[in-house]
């Protein structure tokens, strides 16, 4: 025997509502304040872009210099960074004569390609680190000189003007094997004597790296 409850059917409303009506009344239910949260968000980003100052893209040409910076840094700061010369009057007279520098320069690039050393028994010449080659005074009345197998770097403080009233320069002279010979140049650069053939800095500052002291 049924109940009243058992047999009366339930209400048509309660067929028609299912979880689907369900869950989207509750999503109505809070979409304002979703509403309210997305345009919140919007606000503050449009009011970030006028304080955050915008990341700053290098150019090409910026990336490039950085990137020479870097690899010519060291050997510029040695180049322009060599110890000052001072020589007193009475020895005016012993400096190297820079209209001499040429044919020194030929002499070195003879005797290397001949016997790959350097000519003691021609030049008063005085090998040492590139410690000191870079970091140390220069000798005023001989040549000074460092290398390796390859590379010999060769310099002088030599007189530009005459005895009596000398102007003094430096030449460095770069000499480097390849393929089994031997060519120099002369490191161009201002301040420094530079016959020819010469070099900008720009094109052997990268060779000059396995030269260079400790820590550079």
């Amino acid at each position: 025997m049924q109940t009243e409850d058992e047999a009366q059917p339930p209400p048509l409303w309660q067929l028609l509502v299912t979880d689907g009506h369900v869950q989207a009344a509750r999503i109505r239910a809070v979409q304002p304040w979703l509403t309210s949260i997305g345009i919140g968000l919007i606000l503050i980003g449009a009011l970030l872009q006028f304080v955050i100052p915008a990341p700053v893209l290098r150019s090409r040409d910026q990336l490039v210099q950085q990137e020479y910076d870097a690899l010519y840094a060291p050997v510029r700061t040695l180049v322009l960074g060599l110890p000052s010369e001072r020589v007193a009057t009475r020895d005016y007279n012993k400096l190297v004569p820079a209209a001499e520098i040429p044919a020194v320069a030929a002499a070195i690039e003879d005797a290397l390609n001949a016997s790959w050393k350097l000519p003691h028994d021609r030049l008063t010449l005085v090998e040492v680190s590139p410690t000191t080659f870079w970091l140390e005074p220069w000798p005023f009345f001989s040549l000074i000189s460092t290398g390796n197998d390859d590379l010999k770097l060769v310099g002088a403080a030599v007189n530009v003007s005459t005895p009596s009233e000398p102007k003094l320069r430096r030449w460095i002279g770069i000499f480097q094997q390849k393929n089994g010979r031997w060519r120099h140049v002369s490191l161009g650069i201002p301040e420094y004597f530079a016959p020819a053939p010469s070099a900008s800095f720009a094109d052997v500052a990268l060779d000059l790296k396995p030269l260079l002291p400790p820590g550079y």
